[in-house]
């Protein structure tokens, strides 16, 4: 992934992480799944549901909240990675997952919701 994608990512998170920590709280505890899932995009993706808009939060993505099973169901995840996919999945109490979905190339990362903020030129690092 590039560095560049990935600061913008994380610039984006020190804004709106609360909020994301809350939507996976309540999908969890709800009993909407046990893997939830943040998309990060830059254009409208039939993949779940939006929750952020980069326009309207002056951010660099739009996020939308999935899980596991959207993205089995789409394609996304083929059902034969499911079990591989789970065993890489972090605490979702404790880490965000973020699907950056860019034209670049697509892929996951796993954030600690209680990183402190980015520092102006750092460089990100993800768990």
């Amino acid at each position: 992934m590039d560095d560049e994608v990935l600061k913008a990512l994380h610039e984006d998170l020190d804004t709106c992480k609360d909020y994301l920590q809350q939507v996976a709280h309540a999908m969890v505890k709800g009993g909407v799944t046990k893997y939830p899932i943040f998309i990060a995009h830059l254009e409208e993706l039939d993949l779940g549901l939006p929750i952020i808009n980069r326009v309207d939060m002056d951010l660099a993505w739009s996020y939308s909240a999935s899980h596991l099973e959207d993205f089995v169901n789409k394609n996304v995840i083929l059902e034969e990675k499911v079990e591989a996919f789970k065993a890489t999945y972090k605490n979702p109490m404790q880490f965000m997952c973020i699907f950056i979905a860019d034209e670049a190339g697509s892929g996951f990362v796993f954030v600690p919701f209680d990183r402190p903020k980015s520092a102006p030129n750092s460089k990100p690092e993800l768990n």
